[in-house]
């Protein structure tokens, strides 16, 4: 199974067009098992800490500006 890329999502995130991410535990697993496993045992706190870095990431990825409503 081929490792999804996520740069669109991350763009499309980055400018509000997208506000969910699902990231695929089978991905996860087939490079990381242990990281797979803990994930799967304490999903709350890394739901968390996934949200928290891509929250930091995403104006990296902005490449348009935003019409802001005023």
């Amino acid at each position: 199974m081929p490792v999804r890329n996520y740069t669109g999502d991350r763009n499309q995130m980055a400018h509000r067009d997208q506000v969910m991410l699902t990231i695929d535990l089978d991905e996860i697993a087939e490079m990381f098992k242990e990281l797979c496993d803990a994930v799967s045992h304490n999903a709350r706190r890394y739901t968390t800490l996934f949200a928290e870095v891509f929250q930091e990431m995403l104006p990296n990825y902005k490449t348009q500006e935003m019409n802001m409503l005023k």
